[in-house]
C-alpha cells in the first residue's frame, strides 16, 4: 500500500487524499545550474517523457541531486542518497509537527474546494511562517547557499535520520 501526505500525523493511502499529488518535485533556482524553470522568476518546467512510470521517482530524485549537487557522474548515486535522506528526515519531522498538522486539517476542511490547500498555506503564512522567516531571516540565508545536503556534514545528518527511522 502506497502512503503519503500526513493529516493529524497520520499517514493517509493516497486513494483516500482529496489533493493530486505531483509527480515531479516543484522546480526552484539553483546556483549550480545558473537557469531558472518553472519557479516564481518565470519560465516552466519542461516535460520530458518517461518510457517507465516507475522511473519517475528516481529521475525526480535525481533532477533534486543534479540541480542542487551538480553533475559529477560518479558521485551522483551519493547526491541522490543525501537528498532521500534530507527528505526523508523533513517528513519525520513534519509527522510530529502541529503546525504542518493545522495546515492540513485547514486544506482538508472544505474537500470540495479547490483552492482550500492554498489558503491554507495562505493562513499559515500570516500566523507563523513570515515571523519564522523575519525572525531567522540571517540564518535562512547563509544556510540557502549549503544547498547540497551532500556538502554537508552528511555523517552528522545521517545519523540522525536513521536514529529516527530506528
Amino acid at each position: 500500500e502506497i502512503t503519503s501526505p500526513v493529516a493529524s500525523g497520520v499517514r493517509q493511502t493516497i486513494e483516500n487524499l482529496s489533493t493530486p499529488l505531483p509527480s515531479t518535485f516543484p522546480d526552484f533556482q539553483s546556483e549550480l545550474s545558473g537557469i531558472s524553470v518553472g519557479n516564481e522568476l518565470g519560465g516552466e518546467a519542461a516535460i520530458v517523457p518517461v518510457e517507465d512510470e516507475s522511473d519517475q521517482l528516481w529521475i525526480d530524485i535525481l533532477t533534486q541531486a543534479v540541480s542542487r549537487c551538480g553533475n559529477n557522474h560518479n558521485r551522483i548515486a551519493r547526491y541522490a542518497q543525501a537528498v532521500v535522506d534530507e527528505a526523508m528526515s523533513i517528513s519525520l519531522r513534519l509527522i510530529s509537527d502541529q503546525r504542518y498538522s493545522m495546515i492540513e486539517e485547514d486544506a482538508q476542511s472544505t474537500p470540495n474546494d479547490p483552492d482550500a490547500r492554498t489558503r491554507a498555506w495562505n493562513k499559515a503564512k500570516t500566523e507563523f511562517i513570515d515571523k519564522i522567516y523575519q525572525k531567522y531571516e540571517g540564518a535562512i540565508r547563509s544556510k540557502a547557499n549549503l544547498r547540497c545536503p551532500a556538502k554537508i556534514d552528511n555523517k552528522r545528518f545521517l545519523r540522525k535520520v536513521r536514529r529516527r527511522l530506528l
